[in-house]
């Protein structure tokens, strides 16, 4: 169609006070590296795609009519209450994202990147965020984690078993060969 998703992916292991306490206003540092750099990394992607610097995109950049802007982190970071609004809020001061073919920004863990592959035969990542961002502001400022938890327990959603398959492979490759049981 002509939507597209920009991720930015985040391998950086948090400090340990934060994992804890999740103080995003009081940890400015976690503010800075991973909210304000992400933001503008996706800015300058999508500023990139826009001028015909990306080759094989399946549109032309002047088709777009959607860009979903994701963060990806590598580790579980707190997510409570209203935090997607917080930073959201936080990059539209910094001035990133304020094109108007920019979605909210969301911030997943790569758990739930897995958690979608299991049901890609059912749902895309854009129709999970189109409909995470449509008219429930409460979905919208939700964590995806729980979104998506609510979402697919709602229509009963089936499985293609790709998890189950990524375990099973994990644990005859891994597990069996280093891990002997008497």
């Amino acid at each position: 169609d002509n939507k597209i998703v920009i991720i930015e992916a985040k391998s950086r292991q948090f400090n340990e006070s934060f994992k804890y306490t999740g103080d995003w206003v009081k940890d400015k540092e976690f503010i800075e590296k991973l909210i304000k750099k992400s933001a503008e990394q996706i800015e300058i992607a999508f500023q990139k795609i826009q001028m015909g610097k990306v080759g094989q995109l399946p549109l032309k950049s002047g088709d777009i009519s959607r860009v979903y802007p994701v963060i990806i982190t590598y580790e579980p970071i707190p997510m409570h209450a209203k935090m997607q609004r917080f930073i959201r809020e936080h990059v539209k001061k910094l001035g990133y994202l304020s094109d108007p073919a920019f979605a909210p920004l969301e911030i997943i863990n790569i758990n739930d990147l897995e958690q979608i592959m299991d049901c890609a035969d059912s749902l895309t990542l854009i129709d999970l965020l189109e409909e995470k961002n449509g008219s429930d502001p409460h979905a919208s400022d939700t964590n995806f984690r729980n979104f998506f938890a609510t979402l697919i327990n709602s229509r009963e959603i089936k499985s293609t078993g790709w998890q189950k398959k990524q375990w099973e492979k994990f644990g005859k490759e891994i597990l069996e060969p280093n891990l002997r049981f008497k």
